[in-house]
């Protein structure tokens, strides 16, 4: 399918030697954090005292005040304190670059945004943008890359410099026609969040707005009309390249003026030329350009891995192709290269908060729990806002069974972005692995709230009612599930199992042989899960039963069933599973007893009959299990087996033509062995 991308900004700038004087702007977010606080509504504040185009950032450690500058262009859309914050929380909440995806439809496009900008003026633009790239290029493959070059780092100040656009379509590099200031100053305000996140700023100077600051958000639709046969998407980036300058002058300049007011001016000595990039580095852009190219629209994945590589080889000292080269191998599932790619981009940036939330999340994929606790703690030493990193933690946690501290990181998320859905998910798992069902179910409400069309929701909860037994609850969804992710494999395993406890064994049959076809491991997978139950519950030891059933292992399976059997008596499922544990090791008068008592639950069961004729039959009381066989075939007469196992008890009983009978009667329903050795032997005609 094809897709239309700008694939936004790499920010960065470069400080410049003097030649002439430049009056800046400088904006102290300490004092407009004080201003709003009284209730002042200032336009100036709301405007970033009309800064139109950002230079830079100051992290004042004495005053504990982050200060933006840069200059005032009448001509150019304004900055707004709402679109930087925004911005700001794209970087440090989310992790994610602002993008928006338009997917096609039938009549309709809908579209998906990221990064946290749904419902923002940024997310407006981006698609504004989008559509734009649809009218310009709507049957090719495009992918619009915005760079800020350079960010110039000393101890406690960013200078950002330059803006480079690469549009790649069909693969190809062609000129960029598709300028815009207002992209322009919104690769500055990534940039400058990217520098802020690099200055490692208190985590009390970022509290408020992040977490108090109350942006304006404005309705952004989901869905478009002109649905077409190509996606497209616009992606914003983040930095290109980051290089440790001496700038203690220009930070010198700028606090030397500061008054105790809301903004201030100062006169910046500069050059007007800008610092021309190497050639490496504008080939590098480029490059990074294809890569991003290769994996996001082609799918190209060993390819793209190529193209980072020779990066790397080209720039061994950027951070940004070594972590993006971990991404693909994390997601092809070679792990061991993920890591060491992800270490490599940590050493050239020891601050590089998706590199250590990348590589924890590749840790607990291979179940190294421990290791990732590790990065995932650096992650949130460097940015305590990442819900990314909170939730990968929280999921390590889990996977070391201290299900509490888990719990705790799925809350701070949600005090962080009480929507973000997928914490509620992990929580309700977490509460469910403690055997805390109702609050499982409490929880994986709260997210279908958010996501009602979140199929693994649905599934969790489904389990969750399963083990509460509400086995109804349960079944619709399941189905719900499979409605909205038709090769959901681990739902359909789910449905049959609950079928099961309902003894419906045709119904759990054929969804549990529907999941093996999707996915052949699955139900190991789920075996091996149950083993690591501690059972408390009926359910519970259920479970494990049913575990060690499968397994073949009949005497630990028949003591979960006794437990699972004393904790809830009018058990069915319990009794039909010891039943058939008992007979498989050759108890047949406690199979029997097993078989009767789950007959007294479900009356209406034939397969229930059919099992307790068969024991019948190997104890050779013909009489018990023609009786039994009967009445299997009365509640499902479609079933051949039933009429093979009559057909055998018949011939015991010397009844030759009703043998032959059943025999036929088996044929047409699709089992004919039994009927051609009877014509073999000339026992039927």
């Amino acid at each position: 399918m094809k897709r239309i991308f700008l694939f936004g900004l790499i920010f960065i700038l470069s400080f410049i030697t003097p030649a002439y004087c430049e009056r800046y702007t400088a904006f102290s977010l300490k004092k407009a954090k004080e201003m709003i606080q009284k209730g002042k509504k200032d336009s100036i504040i709301y405007k970033l005292a009309y800064i139109t185009d950002i230079k830079g950032v100051i992290y004042d450690r004495g005053k504990k005040d982050i200060i933006i500058f840069g200059i005032s262009d009448p001509s150019l859309p304004g900055i707004t304190l709402n679109e930087f914050i925004i911005a700001l929380r794209s970087i440090f909440i989310h992790g994610r670059k602002p993008s928006v995806i338009l997917n096609p439809g039938n009549k309709i496009l809908s579209v998906n945004f990221e990064g946290g900008v749904e419902n923002t003026q940024i997310g407006n633009m981006l698609l504004d943008h989008a559509l734009r790239l649809k009218n310009a290029y709507p049957s090719n493959n495009a992918l619009l890359l915005c760079f800020i070059p350079e960010i110039l780092k000393g101890k406690d100040l960013a200078v950002i410099n330059g803006f480079e656009e690469i549009l790649i379509l069909d693969g190809k590099e062609k000129e960029a026609p598709f300028f815009s200031p207002d992209l322009k100053m919104f690769s500055q305000l990534i940039a400058i969040s990217e520098a802020i996140e690099q200055l490692n700023v208190a985590k009390s100077e970022l509290f408020f707005w992040l977490n108090q600051f109350s942006p304006s958000h404005i309705s952004v639709s989901k869905e478009i009309n002109g649905g077409s046969k190509t996606s497209y998407e616009i992606k914003i980036f983040g930095r290109a390249y980051l290089r440790k300058e001496n700038l203690k002058r220009l930070e010198k300049e700028i606090l030397k003026k500061r008054e105790k007011k809301l903004f201030w001016y100062v006169n910046i000595e500069e050059s007007k030329e800008e610092k021309s990039f190497s050639k490496e580095k504008k080939n590098g852009m480029s490059l990074l350009s294809k890569a991003i190219f290769l994996t996001d629209l082609e799918k190209s994945y060993y390819k793209a891995i190529d193209v980072y590589t020779d990066i790397i080889k080209m720039l061994p000292k950027w951070d940004i192709p070594y972590y993006m080269r971990g991404c693909i191998h994390s997601e092809l599932g070679h792990f061991n290269e993920a890591i060491k790619d992800f270490n490599n981009a940590i050493k050239l940036n020891h601050r590089y908060l998706m590199a250590y939330v990348n590589k924890g999340y590749t840790y607990n994929y291979i179940g190294i729990h421990k290791k990732a606790l590790n990065a995932l703690n650096k992650a949130i030493e460097i940015s305590p806002y990442n819900i990314d990193a909170y939730n990968n933690r929280g999921i390590a946690f889990c996977g070391l069974k201290k299900y509490e501290k888990g719990i705790l990181d799925f809350d701070n998320i949600t005090k962080i972005v009480p929507g973000f859905f997928l914490a509620y998910v992990n929580k309700g798992k977490a509460y469910f692995c403690l055997g805390k069902y109702n609050k499982a179910v409490s929880e994986l409400n709260k997210a279908i709230n958010l996501s009602p069309s979140l199929a693994e929701a649905y599934c969790s909860r489904g389990i969750a009612y399963r083990y509460l037994g509400e086995y109804k609850k349960a079944i619709d969804d399941f189905k719900k599930a499979i409605r909205l992710k038709p090769y959901y494999a681990y739902a359909y395993l789910q449905l049959g199992l609950t079928y099961e406890r309902l003894c419906q064994w045709d119904e759990a049959n054929k969804n549990v042989e529907k999941a093996i076809s999707l996915n052949p491991r699955i139900f190991n997978l789920y075996i091996s899960s149950v083993m690591k139950l501690i059972p408390k519950t009926a359910e519970e030891y259920y479970e494990c039963g049913y575990g060690y059933f499968c397994m073949g292992r009949w005497k630990e399976a028949i003591k979960n069933f006794d437990k699972a059997i004393k904790l809830k008596p009018a058990f069915a499922a319990s009794y039909f599973y010891r039943g058939l544990s008992y007979d498989n090791i050759g108890y047949y008068q406690e199979a029997i007893r097993d078989y009767s008592k789950a007959i007294e639950l479900v009356p209406k069961d034939p397969v229930l009959y059919n099992n307790r004729g068969t024991v019948y039959y190997f104890l050779r009381d013909y009489e018990k299990a023609l009786k039994d066989f009967n009445k299997a075939i009365e509640l499902n007469p479609e079933k051949a087996v039933f009429y093979e196992n009559r057909v055998r008890v018949y011939l015991r009983l010397s009844k030759n033509k009703d043998a032959c009978k059943d025999s036929k009667i088996a044929c047409k329903l699709g089992k004919c062995k039994l009927y051609y050795l009877l014509l073999r032997k000339r026992i039927c005609k």
